[in-house]
């Protein structure tokens, strides 16, 4: 079993980001823990940073402070990724802006969605926090729309392609899977996390990471951190511990041989 530590976690109020790779002052991690709701520690595991976000989850328009220090905190939160996790993080971010966060999702994630489908009172928490943070209170409504702070699972297919070596040949596997992939609308006019879900050519060796999930209309901050909120508490709840096999076991491959030259 592999232990995970995901990228993103929320447990209300605090979204906590924990960090590998790098040199955090390179990173600018230092103006970062001087800011009075944020903490930067440095673990075996990597740098955590911490921030307790509830002045940003309170009804009413941002002042400008609070416009001000929410901007400073993500784009430090920004410079500090990595290009690109070397390992299993369930969901790491590629990237924060006022239009939103690219969040990229990997294989312990996935088995999770797959196995056991995202329970609703897991989404549940994930709308309420997402909604806390836009000042309202969550409230469950039916039928949907686009103005609402939703989440679902959205269907999408991918067509796998690996490669194995066999001696003097290759084998060249491909296949063709149904998997669920997060969605999460918050509020504003679509502004939302997960809707290219569609489908997709995905070459799986030497890469860590399965697939991106990309913002649309999201156009503040704001926004940007309720679909944050939203991404943590999902990881916040998965099983900390996952076996590879078990993933990639399930999946039916056709493969067939090419020679080496």
């Amino acid at each position: 079993m592999a232990e995970i530590i995901p990228q993103i976690t929320y447990d209300a109020p605090e979204l906590v980001f924990h960090i590998t790779g790098g040199d955090p002052v390179m990173r600018g991690l230092d103006h970062l823990d001087k800011m009075t709701f944020v903490s930067v520690t440095e673990q075996p595991t990597g740098t955590v940073v911490k921030a307790d976000i509830e002045m940003f989850s309170k009804p009413g328009v941002y002042t400008g402070g609070q416009e001000q220090k929410l901007m400073v905190w993500l784009n430090g939160i920004a410079n500090m990724l990595p290009l690109l996790p070397q390992h299993d993080e369930a969901i790491s971010i590629g990237n924060i802006s006022e239009y939103g966060p690219v969040a990229h999702i990997y294989p312990s994630l996935q088995h999770w969605i797959n196995q056991d489908g995202l329970h609703p009172a897991i989404m549940n928490t994930a709308m309420r926090n997402m909604a806390a943070v836009m000042g309202e209170r969550f409230k469950l409504q039916t039928p949907e729309s686009h103005i609402t702070v939703t989440g679902h699972l959205w269907p999408a297919e991918f067509d796998l392609t690996r490669w194995r070596d066999h001696g003097e040949q290759s084998a060249e596997g491909h296949a063709t899977v149904r998997w669920n992939t997060p969605f999460l609308q918050t509020l504003g006019n679509c502004a939302c996390l997960g809707s290219d879900a569609s489908k997709r050519d995905l070459f799986v060796d030497n890469r860590p990471e399965l697939y991106a999930i990309e913002p649309h209309n999201v156009d503040s901050l704001r926004q940007t951190l309720s679909l944050l909120v939203g991404l943590g508490t999902i990881a916040t709840n998965m099983p900390k511990e996952f076996e590879p096999d078990d993933f990639w076991g399930g999946i039916e491959w056709q493969e067939h041989d090419v020679p080496r030259f």
